[in-house]
């Protein structure tokens, strides 16, 4: 029972979100922006659409240790390390 109170955190009047909507509803509605960044760095269609995934995958994994207004910022933190690498390795 612990764990169904934890997986359903997110309510309003109307709907229950589930962490994983939640999660889904802040990449969807952020991912042009984060491709944006990601681009202007690499200036690659493909390294930046690798580095957004990248960076998802990653915050997804942490996911739990995530505030809901730190998952854009933490996202992009993760970004930056990954577009680095890519430009310099």
């Amino acid at each position: 029972m612990e764990k169904m109170a934890s997986y359903i955190k997110h309510t309003d009047k109307e709907h229950t979100t589930t962490e994983e909507e939640h999660f889904f509803q802040i990449i969807t509605s952020k991912h042009q922006k984060l491709y944006a960044i990601a681009f202007s760095y690499l200036r690659s269609e493909a390294d930046a659409l690798e580095t957004v995934q990248e960076a998802t995958c990653r915050a997804w994994i942490k996911r739990k240790k995530l505030k809901n207004s730190d998952v854009f910022r933490r996202i992009r933190k993760l970004a930056d390390p990954y577009c680095n690498q890519l430009l310099h390795g």
